[in-house]
């Protein structure tokens, strides 16, 4: 079935877009039952970042998916199983914020980004569609959010807390904890990704984080469960990105 509000699918995921070189991250969600499509590394982009599905695919909601037009791979990969591709008006670049075109982040009928990196076709989806565009300072938008509901996020990034205040309910955790390349720059939508209506899976043990008591209640309070994928540290995988349920 299609997931009809990008990011929060209304069942069991039986489809996500995984970066790279996570195989450990790519064999649980194959156990949880579902399949991989893989994103691959792109030197137009850092090699922190590379192979990030938020960096190279922004799902629009049902059967429609915005690429690049260089990622033939992924678009062959996804209209095999059935996507509408539409491609964005602009090429890869890898300078910050353009780099981060694509990485703004839904929120049910909202697109929170930093409008000089939005890709302009997704610009236009929004406004055809009736999608507000709620403006943030963070380029990385998608990556800084852990979308809970279409009501409910959770997110480290000052900017982030501020655009959001008052449009849902949110919790502020600490920055740092979540491993990026080498350094502790990641954040938690990063992570995570809703893999059922009431589940939030997370890459790495979101128990040894030191606010997990809050993020569990927040959780709770929005009838969500945590799941632990693996074990370790928390990595910042450029999310594992939701597209298709049972």
């Amino acid at each position: 079935m299609d997931i009809m509000i990008p990011n929060l699918p209304q069942n069991k995921v039986t489809l996500f877009a995984v970066a790279e070189g996570f195989d450990t991250l790519s064999d649980a969600l194959k156990a949880f039952g579902a399949e991989v499509i893989t994103v691959k590394r792109d030197s137009t982009f850092e090699s922190c970042e590379s192979n990030h599905p938020d960096m190279h695919i922004h799902h629009l909601g049902g059967k429609k998916v915005l690429l690049y037009r260089e990622d033939e791979y992924l678009c062959k990969e996804l209209v095999k199983r059935g996507f509408e591709v539409v491609f964005a008006a602009e090429k890869k670049q890898g300078k910050y914020p353009k780099s981060a075109a694509l990485n703004a982040c839904r929120i049910g009928n909202i697109l929170l980004c930093n409008e000089k990196a939005l890709e302009p076709n997704l610009r236009l989806y929004a406004e055809q569609n009736g999608v507000e565009i709620v403006p943030c300072r963070q380029g990385y938008a998608r990556c800084s959010t852990c979308v809970v509901s279409e009501n409910a996020v959770i997110t480290s990034d000052a900017s982030v807390a501020k655009a959001l205040k008052g449009r849902v309910d949110l919790l502020e955790i600490s920055k740092g904890q979540i491993k990026l390349g080498g350094s502790y720059d990641g954040f938690i939508g990063g992570c995570s990704s809703m893999i059922d209506k009431n589940a939030l899976a997370f890459f790495g043990d979101i128990t040894r984080h030191s606010d997990y008591i809050n993020i569990k209640s927040f959780l709770e309070n929005h009838s969500v469960l945590p799941v632990v994928l693996c074990g370790g540290e928390l990595i910042d995988v450029g999310t594992f990105i939701p597209l298709k349920t049972k």
